[in-house]
């Protein structure tokens, strides 16, 4: 069997076990379809109990520690020029400037972090994932998938080590477990995500199919430790030894109050690729 080709969509959400339509009665691929409609129904009555998750705060704090360092030394600068009057008054200005646009990236950064379009909740969820971040990874999915049924990791090429152990999203330690072994398995590792070509079309009042091209960047951070020696080395070694891996996915979301969040926890579900369920009420 082969894997899924880059740039498309990834047709084999249980990995290299399945290829085509639903099976029948008593597969699991048709469990998933029973499942998803009794999902979003639980989710359209509110039965789900979804909350809104709003700001990631502790995203804000890390901007906030990285930025007052670079704010702190423009506005040294700047107080410096303003009391030097030979110099005049545009030195200072330019300098303050700068300070606080250094000083706004925290909220910038805290305000990009409120789920309120698709979007913004697949980066947060990516971006959760990718960091670790396990907790907040959950918080953006709804509650109705945090059940006992089995999840089975993708088979894609550089795609970290996935063991073929059947996941149950039902807890912080299941999400830990199913996305650490497909995007952080390096000692130290570090997984930067993109979103890129996103296409969101509206299938339901407050439900939408995201399709869109995932690009995850994986390595350790250990080569890091090269800055010591030599920027310019630690830098080349990253990049020669770095796994990029780009996926075409299809991801379903839906609206709670005024964010959203992702209506399957997984790298993909099947009833994110058969959509009958959404349309005729499976």
């Amino acid at each position: 069997m082969h894997d899924p080709a880059p740039r498309q969509i990834n047709t084999r959400p249980y990995g290299n076990t399945f290829q085509g339509a639903a099976g029948p009665a008593g597969t699991l691929e048709e469990a998933a379809l029973h499942r998803a409609a009794a999902k979003l129904k639980s989710v359209s009555t509110k039965v789900s109990g979804d909350a809104p998750v709003g700001f990631n705060w502790g995203t804000g704090a890390t901007a906030i520690v990285l930025a007052a360092i670079p704010a702190g030394i423009f506005g040294l600068l700047a107080f410096a020029a303003f009391t030097d009057r030979s110099a005049g008054a545009t030195p200072g200005m330019i300098l303050t400037v700068i300070a606080l646009l250094f000083a706004a990236i925290p909220l910038l950064v805290i305000l990009s972090s409120k789920p309120d379009k698709p979007k913004k909740a697949l980066k947060e969820f990516y971006r959760a994932v990718g960091r670790g971040n396990a907790k907040r990874a959950m918080s953006l999915v709804t509650n109705a998938d945090k059940d006992g049924f089995q999840r089975r990791q993708p088979v894609i090429p550089k795609l970290g080590r996935p063991s073929g152990y059947p996941y149950a999203l039902d807890s912080v330690d299941g999400y830990r477990g199913y996305w650490n072994e497909l995007v952080r398995t390096h000692p130290a590792p570090y997984c930067l995500t993109r979103i890129s070509g996103l296409q969101v079309q509206e299938v339901k009042p407050g439900v939408v199919i995201a399709d869109f091209e995932l690009t995850l960047t994986m390595n350790t951070q250990l080569w890091w430790i090269l800055i010591l020696v030599a920027l310019l080395l630690a830098a080349l070694v990253d990049i020669l030894t770095r796994k990029v891996v780009k996926v075409r996915l299809r991801k379903v979301l839906v609206q709670v109050g005024d964010e959203w969040k992702l209506f399957n926890g997984e790298w993909q579900g099947y009833d994110e690729m058969d959509l009958r369920w959404l349309h005729s009420g499976v």
